[in-house]
């Protein structure tokens, strides 16, 4: 059965695609089947590997029109992972989703449900907001990851997050788990060390150990449609990503892919 993840802040620019689409293609090149799921309707994670088409079907007809997973999943160009694309149509499920009368939170978990034991891992890019379809990712969740840049809107960000997974945990999923904020976007700055130090004394949520540092290597690679482990292995952008993904797999009690 595969490990459910969300990587979630409802405030922008912190790296959270960068995050979720270079954790899932590393998780793939160490040999895991994984499954990223694009929920954001700006599509980002899908445009990440030149695969949007308005014309296909995706989440929102996974969601809402009763489509299957496997018919929509779209094998990417690296081997083992596989995305569940996003449309900016896709912003229309807020509305449609309140239209639901019964398990409206539980929507994505029972569409993810026929295919949890076709992958180890299923990742999912969450939008930027406090809403219906945030609930559906944390409520089809095991766990969450919360990248933030160490800023004072960070820590606000962060305290607004807990207050809501307490809520996911206490209406719709007991067992979901916070495995850490991850740091991106770390500079050495007087200012940001402060922040980054606040952080990762857990005392807000827990904190991973690894941060990822500022690197134009990363946005090279989203321009060129690829993971940073394959756009260039010896940036800091793919060693931090890399120590990050070791770190999760062992907070989730995995080891190797193969």
């Amino acid at each position: 059965m595969a490990i459910t993840i969300s990587f979630i802040n409802q405030k922008g620019g912190v790296g959270k695609t960068t995050s979720s689409v270079n954790t899932a293609a590393i998780l793939a090149y160490k040999g895991y089947s994984v499954l990223l799921v694009d929920m954001d309707p700006q599509a980002n994670t899908t445009g990440y590997y030149d695969m949007y088409d308005s014309e296909k079907a995706s989440i929102y007809n996974v969601m809402l029109r009763g489509a299957r997973v496997m018919e929509v999943v779209k094998q990417t160009p690296v081997k083992g992972l596989f995305i569940l694309p996003s449309v900016l149509d896709f912003s229309r499920a807020e509305l449609e989703l309140s239209q639901i009368l019964m398990r409206q939170e539980y929507v994505l978990k029972d569409a993810l449900s026929f295919v949890s034991d076709s992958f180890d891992y299923i990742l999912i890019d969450c939008p930027p907001a406090r809403n219906k379809v945030t609930i559906n990712a944390l409520t089809a969740s095991d766990y969450v990851v919360i990248p933030t840049i160490p800023d004072h809107f960070a820590i606000e960000s962060i305290t607004s997050m807990g207050e809501l997974l307490n809520q996911v945990k206490c209406g719709v999923n007991p067992n979901l788990q916070v495995l850490g904020i991850l740091i991106t976007i770390d500079e050495i700055t007087s200012n940001k060390k402060a922040y980054k130090e606040v952080l990762q004394t857990g005392e807000l949520l827990p904190c991973f150990d690894t941060a990822i540092r500022k690197n134009t290597k990363l946005q090279e690679a989203i321009n060129a449609h690829q993971p940073i482990n394959l756009y260039d292995k010896s940036c800091s952008g793919s060693k931090d990503y890399s120590a990050f993904v070791d770190e999760l797999l062992n907070k989730t009690g995995s080891t190797s892919g193969f």
